[in-house]
């Protein structure tokens, strides 16, 4: 009797996981990009990593040798998808470089402002929270957040009144991101959010104050005290 030996090969396609750098120039004025189709995710928006001059990069592990199709976006979500001239969302493969020609709409991130409150031009007024300590740093988010109400607990120490004439809002006026004070005489003094004397001017007619970045400002006279806010 012959036998008859069959030997059969069995053949597995395995995909190597590795890291692998993506890297996308996008147009000017992009603030933020991610990437989406990882390994065939198609949900998850990962943000990129500015690396230059319209530069955005990030190195992903646990990937395949072979990653397939992502697709570019300036923000986290399809509405800020690269398209075509045809208005088509647009899919790259892993190159050294990717150039992403035209976002469908410019994705603009929040701006956050750190903050803490003070009742007086000194750093020993602040703000108390519940356990008699220093108030936690506060938070506000533009421009989601551009009205915002404040509850303050309690100070550490007692609030001193600055008189009673209040100040006429009509005189104060913010531009260039300059504050504007007209008609006023006295000393006067700008303080940033977290209590920090940025200006003091012995006035007589109008104050201009420097060139401020956007937050939250006080004007503090023996007048008055005000909140002034530059968005811009």
């Amino acid at each position: 009797m012959r036998i008859r030996t069959s030997v059969i090969f069995l053949f597995m396609f395995i995909h190597v996981l590795n890291a692998i750098t993506f890297r996308a120039e996008v147009p000017a004025g992009t603030k933020e990009c991610y990437i989406v189709g990882i390994n065939d995710d198609w949900v998850n928006f990962i943000q990129m990593i500015p690396a230059g001059n319209n530069i955005f990069e990030i190195t992903i592990t646990n990937i395949t040798d072979h990653p397939g199709a992502i697709q570019y976006c300036s923000g986290p979500g399809w509405d800020y998808e690269e398209v075509d001239i045809n208005g088509h969302g647009v899919a790259h493969y892993w190159q050294p470089m990717n150039t992403v020609g035209q976002w469908k709409s410019l994705y603009e991130p929040a701006d956050i402002i750190h903050y803490q409150l003070y009742c007086k031009q000194d750093l020993n007024y602040y703000e108390l929270n519940n356990y008699g300590e220093q108030k936690e740093v506060r938070t506000v988010q533009y421009p989601d957040d551009n009205n915002s109400f404040i509850q303050v607990l309690a100070w550490k120490e007692p609030i001193v009144s600055a008189g009673n004439k209040s100040l006429d809002y009509t005189k104060v006026s913010v531009q260039d991101n300059r504050i504007i004070l007209n008609d006023f005489s006295g000393l006067l003094h700008v303080y940033s959010s977290v209590g920090e004397l940025l200006q003091v001017d012995d006035v007589t007619g109008s104050f201009l104050s420097r060139p401020l970045n956007k937050g939250c400002y006080f004007l503090i006279a023996d007048q008055f005290r005000t909140k002034i806010l530059i968005l811009e």
